[in-house]
C-alpha cells in the first residue's frame, strides 16, 4: 500500500518477490537484478532512471553491470507480471 498511489496490484508484489529470490541467488542487491533484467528486455530501448542519495548508493546499483541472470531467472521474473496473454512487460494497474 502506498500512501500516494493507493493499493499495488497482487502482480507487483509477484514481481518484487521474485526478483528478490534472484537477488538471493545472484549474490547480488534486488535494484541491481530489476536493472539488469530490464536491460535485456527486447524492444525497451530507454535506459532505467537510476536514482541515488550518495556516491556510495550510486556505485552498490551500477553494480548491476557486473550481474548476470541466466535465462531461466529472467524468464521467472518476467513470468511473475504477466497478465493472461499480454507481454509480462506490458505496465498496466491492473
Amino acid at each position: 500500500m502506498s500512501d500516494d498511489y493507493g493499493s499495488f496490484p497482487e502482480r507487483w508484489w509477484r514481481v518484487l518477490e521474485e526478483v528478490e529470490k534472484v537477488a538471493r541467488e545472484a549474490g547480488a542487491t534486488p535494484a541491481q537484478v530489476a536493472i539488469r533484467w530490464v536491460s535485456r528486455i527486447a524492444g525497451i530501448t530507454s535506459i532505467p532512471i537510476i536514482g541515488a542519495t550518495s556516491v556510495v548508493q550510486l556505485e552498490e546499483t551500477l553494480g548491476y553491470i557486473d550481474v548476470s541472470l541466466t535465462e531461466e531467472q529472467h524468464r521467472r521474473i518476467s513470468e511473475a507480471g504477466r497478465i493472461g496473454d499480454l507481454s509480462p512487460h506490458a505496465y498496466t494497474f491492473t
